[in-house]
């Protein structure tokens, strides 16, 4: 058998040279009748370990269950002392089990007596990704997305479908043109703006320059020399309006307002992120989405579209398109965030 010194041996030598914030904190035991391994990683200087007690065997489906409540728990910043006793609690309410109140209690952090009140996967305050390289100049800051309050816990697979499309993998020549589908109430927008608040700081990933919200949402500063955020700002008061009352000396204006957007945009590539909820008028929103892409070049654009039941979205655009959709929360996809919400 391995014994606890040569357990701790080999711990040394795979992380002699690492600083002690990311040296093994934190072991799992899966198994039954496993507190005596449990005590023999604790004896070899791991300072948390989750195991079973040694005379109890686990029930399969409670300790899957258990264990995706902790580990989310613990992803969501919670510490381990925290997340352990909220799996046991949420998984101790679970009338789907046998016995679930004599399951929690067949498992033990060790030691016994140790302070398990500290994060595991965060123990540092985390710098964004924005702030850990220098700072960039963008012409749409991204203090003007829209804000994002809330969980979208459940909601994993749609993001990551629509971070697919993003990827420079699925990009196009001809622009691409993404569709998020949705009921009313689904979470389609909330969806489209946690998307693009994490291109917005994950930009080399995704090979893209700029993200941008429209309608512009946010009034620019009153003295802002930022001809880019005028520009966009002027062309979303045509586009609310409908374009209505356009004569020649408004279709000059609205053609020097895309001038000067192409000027600022040029050589970019571009995420625009486009919520018809405040745009009555459908024609309108075909009449922009057509001039994005004619007038900034295809290759360099994608549309991402927040498409709610009820909106007609069917606009052909010459370019490559995807529809990711969002449905209702099923029980288990909305049961992922019971940690959240206890």
């Amino acid at each position: 058998p391995v014994t606890p010194n040569a357990l701790k041996r080999l711990f040394d030598a795979g992380q002699k040279k690492l600083p002690d914030p990311l040296k093994l904190q934190f072991v799992v035991v899966a198994a039954c009748h496993s507190e005596s391994t449990g005590q023999a990683f604790v004896d070899a200087g791991i300072p948390h370990v989750l195991c079973c007690e040694k005379d109890s065997k686990l029930m399969n489906e409670a300790a899957v269950k258990f264990s995706r409540h902790l580990y989310q728990s613990l992803a969501s910043g919670r510490t381990l002392s925290e997340s352990f006793e909220l799996a046991k609690e949420t998984v101790r309410l679970d009338w789907s089990l046998q016995n679930p109140e004599a399951e929690v209690e067949k498992y033990v952090l060790l030691p016994k007596n140790g302070n398990h009140d500290v994060k595991i996967f965060f123990p540092r305050q985390v710098t964004s990704s924005a702030s850990s390289r220098p700072s960039k100049s963008r012409l749409f800051p991204q203090l003007y997305l829209p804000p994002f309050h809330g969980d979208l816990s459940g909601r994993e697979k749609e993001i990551f479908k629509v971070l697919q499309e993003l990827s420079p993998l699925c990009t196009s020549p001809l622009g691409k043109l993404i569709k998020i589908r949705g009921e009313i109430g689904s979470g389609v927008r909330s969806i489209a703006k946690a998307v693009a608040r994490y291109v917005s700081i994950r930009e080399h990933s995704f090979s893209i320059d700029e993200v941008i919200w429209f309608p512009f949402w946010q009034q620019p500063k009153p003295r802002s020399n930022n001809t880019f955020l005028c520009a966009l700002k002027g062309m979303s008061e045509f586009l609310k309006s409908g374009f209505a009352g356009l004569n020649k000396s408004t279709e000059y204006e609205y053609d020097r307002l895309w001038t000067d957007a192409c000027e600022c945009l040029n050589g970019k590539k571009v995420l625009f992120v486009i919520d018809p909820k405040e745009l009555p008028h459908g024609d309108s929103l075909c009449t922009f989405l057509s001039d994005v892409f004619r007038r900034l070049g295809k290759n360099y654009v994608t549309v991402l579209l927040v498409c709610e039941d009820g909106f007609d979205s069917s606009v052909d655009m010459k370019c490559a398109e995807a529809e990711p959709t969002v449905v209702s929360l099923d029980f288990n996809s909305a049961g992922l965030g019971a940690p959240r919400l206890l």
